[in-house]
């Protein structure tokens, strides 16, 4: 997979205006660019926020459907709708005309 050649930055300062759990749940996303589960604690560690944070974080990501839990490990994964979404960006990607390029 792709997860040997990705360098995540860490998230810049957020401006005015800026909610501070988006950029939360999207740090976490990140989390799963490098390992393919990961549980409340070590989230709330990995992200800087509390573990309570972390856990409602991950839960409303469940119910929306873009994480999935094992039942035995109680670990959170990717679900299977985020891997659709990543399938449309990358025709969306191939369909751009590239910089530089007339359409």
């Amino acid at each position: 997979m792709y997860r040997d050649h990705i360098t995540v930055e860490p998230l810049a300062p957020l401006g005015e205006g800026r909610l501070r759990t988006v950029a939360s749940a999207i740090e976490l996303l990140w989390l799963f660019e490098r390992q393919d589960e990961v549980g409340v604690s070590e989230a709330a560690a990995k992200i800087g926020v509390a573990k309570s944070t972390a856990h409602r974080l991950l839960s409303t990501m469940l119910e929306c459907q873009v994480l999935e839990q094992d039942d035995e490990s109680r670990q959170y994964r990717l679900s299977g709708r985020v891997a659709d979404l990543g399938e449309i960006a990358a025709e969306s990607l191939c369909r751009r005309p590239r910089q530089g390029e007339l359409p």
